[in-house]
């Protein structure tokens, strides 16, 4: 798992680039990472944490349906 915070935003291009097709999962709080990408982005939302979900098949690696169902959005 990589976890790049707001501050690291410049780093998103090369860790897209250095975990493409591999099974580690990438979890964010930047603004459009999973639609960039990312595997999970946390969302804040009325003082509360969520998350959005983009299901890569090329990673390997499977979100189990109970996580996805928790998620508010999911990209396929």
């Amino acid at each position: 798992m990589v976890i790049i915070d707001a501050n690291s935003r410049d780093l998103t291009c090369r860790l897209f680039l250095a975990v493409d097709n591999k099974p580690i999962l990438t979890v964010s709080d930047i603004s459009g990472f999973a639609v960039q990408g990312g595997m999970i982005q946390i969302v804040e939302q009325d003082k509360r944490l969520f998350f959005n979900i983009n299901t890569l098949e090329a990673s390997g690696l499977d979100i189990s349906s109970q996580v996805l169902k928790l998620a508010l959005e999911v990209k396929r």
